[in-house]
């Protein structure tokens, strides 16, 4: 059963090391941030009050809909574990079910607008600005004009 691969509560994490396999937190996290990248596992991000009070209003709980899914696609080849979400608000229970994780999926591949907001979000702070849209650029070029030793100049 899927219900078996999630443990009781965690604690809330004291690095962010331990920040990453913490469901309750990653959850929290997403949901406040509305994205789980590098800065999400940050001391600053483990000091947030808005996160820690997201963890402890979560609650993971047993779905016979998602059981169902998971019985069924467990061997795929592509498998991923399925999940839904459940968020009360204003007194609406609002749900939504994935089977698969946006992106990963051929079926549920991203746009090109997706996967270049994506690249963004994953580079802030990383790598400045001027670069980023250098290496977009590099990219979509791949089937044209971009060459390998361009991105060495690129990454200069």
């Amino acid at each position: 059963m899927a219900q078996e691969r999630k443990g009781g509560r965690e604690s809330h994490p004291d690095s962010p090391g331990a920040s990453r396999p913490n469901v309750f937190y990653v959850v929290a996290a997403a949901l406040q941030d509305g994205e789980l990248t590098h800065r999400q596992h940050s001391p600053a991000k483990l000091a947030d009050p808005g996160i820690a009070a997201l963890e402890d209003r979560t609650e993971f709980m047993v779905d016979p809909e998602i059981e169902r899914i998971y019985e069924a696609t467990k061997s795929d080849a592509q498998f991923f574990v399925p999940c839904a979400l459940e968020i009360e608000y204003k007194g609406r229970m609002l749900r939504r079910v994935d089977r698969t994780p946006l992106g990963y999926d051929p079926e549920r591949g991203l746009s090109d607008e997706q996967v270049e907001a994506k690249f963004r979000s994953l580079v802030d702070g990383v790598i400045d600005t001027s670069q980023t849209e250098q290496l977009i650029e590099w990219a979509h070029g791949l089937d044209d004009s971009s060459r390998a030793q361009d991105l060495a100049v690129v990454l200069g």
